[in-house]
């Protein structure tokens, strides 16, 4: 039995999605499809006759598909309702027990069979379960197709305080979609009865990576040295993005820093919105960065802003990793697409709520303890990277200090951007190797084989439902077998009854829109 996922149509949301899990996968050859062949099959266009056919005797032999309605309805009988479908959220103690909301502001295909992930009205959206021999998970809309929108709006982000913060960032909830790949995964290898593998998404089966950025705006030398020495008494490396323009006078003392990593904000601080503009811009701090003797390795832009335009300039200039929110967030990273391709610069997403952001909420400093102590649990729970942020002028060491100890009490290693940038490209390289046809993973009398990676690299697997372990790839290739492994329970973070409030029209939030817009377009340069 082949633990290999069967990709229908060669897409790059798919690819994209995942190659951030780790799972083996290929393009499905429909010769060699067969429920020995392929655990799970992801139908992601409309079956022809003969695919029909094939598809169907899969599933009655006990195969796995994950799709949509409008690709799923084309080999078993679904009647749907098309309808406007802001988010998916999951119910308590579902399949879905790393997922938030997952905001995707589209139409979709509701299935009448729906049972998961309640839309606006409490409604289902979506089906998972048993279909004929086999089983099924449908989502109202294709899933992949949507990791592939680049839109932004401002959003509001679920805290336990009468006002919710807010960033402008990706329309679409990236992170929130990949998630429910990867528990859809999770549960249809499990209802097969066979375990769920994918390479691990942090080195050296370490549990997770802790990442400080700070954007220096207009941040003023003593600020700046400020933050950098409670950095200093915490151990921790921070990757600062620099405003290069506001520190021109004291640029060379950036060189002094310990342990930090020195990277790129801007000139001016201004995302712009053609590739001409922004291409001055990141070239003109970037020489003043070079003529102090720092080189950067990464960008960050100003206001978290993303567009096509900037992304061509970050590959020109060759920078190994970006950063912005409103292309993704809380997310694993990726590589944007531009056009038909791929881009270089790989993207790192972040948590956007700072200081700044709960200060604008109105919280007060237990409060914002509070709020980060609770974010950073949820992302230990969920798999995310506990990627943070902050501003030289917004800094505050007491709260700041409590998310610093409790990395430390964790045992969670701090990285620089560019330190994860360069592991996840082996990470990345890794993935190719488990989906290529002489790796393809297999599982048989009890006992999982997969190939020998990179040292640093490791396995997740998951033998049944919340039951997981992290084993090491650097070996030859190797049989595990299944009861010889130490597994644990997965974490689990309750989900908030009432986040589904975060989306409900506030006109505070219509009014932070037009006072940023004006703020950012009137802010002397």
């Amino acid at each position: 039995m082949n633990l290999h996922i069967g990709l229908f149509r060669n897409q790059p949301g798919w690819q994209t999605l995942l190659q951030q899990e780790g799972v083996s996968f290929s393009i499905v050859d429909e010769e060699k499809i067969s429920e020995s062949n392929y655990s799970v099959i992801i139908l992601n266009a409309k079956p022809t006759k003969r695919q029909k056919e094939v598809l169907t005797e899969y599933l009655n032999k006990g195969g796995a598909i994950l799709s949509s309605t409008i690709f799923l309805e084309k080999i078993v009988a679904l009647e749907s309702r098309t309808r406007k479908i802001p988010y998916l959220q999951p119910e308590q103690n579902s399949i879905f027990y790393r997922n938030a909301l997952a905001d995707i502001w589209s139409f979709g295909k509701i299935p009448d069979i729906a049972n998961a992930l309640t839309t606006t009205k409490h409604t289902f959206s979506s089906f998972i379960g048993s279909f004929s021999n086999g089983v099924i998970v449908c989502f109202p809309i294709d899933l992949g197709t949507l990791i592939e929108r680049n839109e932004a709006r401002r959003k509001f982000f679920y805290a336990e305080h009468s006002r919710f913060p807010a960033e402008q960032v990706s329309i679409v909830s990236k992170g929130e979609i990949r998630k429910l790949i990867s528990s859809s995964l999770e549960y249809l290898h499990h209802q097969r009865n066979i375990p769920y593998v994918h390479v691990w998404y942090f080195p050296d089966r370490e549990r997770n990576s802790f990442a400080f950025r700070i954007d220096s705006d207009y941040g003023t030398e003593k600020e700046i040295f400020s933050l950098y020495k409670v950095l200093q008494n915490h151990n921790i490396s921070a990757t600062w993005f620099l405003d290069v323009k506001n520190h021109k006078n004291f640029l060379a003392r950036f060189r002094g820093m310990e342990g930090q990593e020195l990277s790129l904000h801007c000139h001016e601080h201004q995302t712009f919105d053609t590739y001409s503009k922004n291409k001055r811009n990141i070239e003109l701090a970037r020489k003043k960065l070079i003529e102090a003797n720092i080189m950067p390795k990464g960008f960050a832009s100003p206001f978290g802003l993303w567009n096509i335009g900037l992304q061509k300039t970050l590959d020109e200039f060759g920078f190994a990793y970006s950063s912005e929110f409103a292309f993704d967030y809380d997310n694993l990273p990726s590589f944007p697409l531009v056009g038909k391709h791929f881009a270089s610069t790989l993207q790192i997403p972040i948590h956007p709520i700072c200081i700044g952001s709960l200060r604008s909420a109105r919280m007060n400093e237990k409060q914002m303890i509070q709020y980060f102590n609770k974010t950073f649990t949820q992302k230990l729970a969920w798999n995310e990277p506990l990627f943070f942020y902050d501003h030289p002028k917004d800094f505050r060491s007491e709260i700041w200090a409590t998310v610093f100890k409790k990395t430390q009490e964790e045992k969670i290693r701090c990285v620089t951007f560019s330190e994860f940038a360069s592991w996840w490209k082996r990470r990345s390289d890794a993935v190719n190797i488990f989906s290529s046809e002489k790796y393809v993973p297999t599982f048989e009398k009890g006992s999982i084989r997969f190939p020998s990676l990179e040292k640093d690299i490791s396995f997740r697997i998951s033998p049944k439902e919340k039951m997981e372990t992290i084993v090491s790839a650097h070996n030859a290739i190797q049989n595990i077998k299944l009861s010889s492994l130490h597994c644990s329970k997965a974490l689990e973070c309750e989900i908030p009854e009432n986040i589904s409030s975060t989306r409900i029209f506030s006109p505070r939030l219509l009014n932070q829109r037009i006072r940023i817009f004006l703020r950012r377009k009137l802010k002397p340069s």
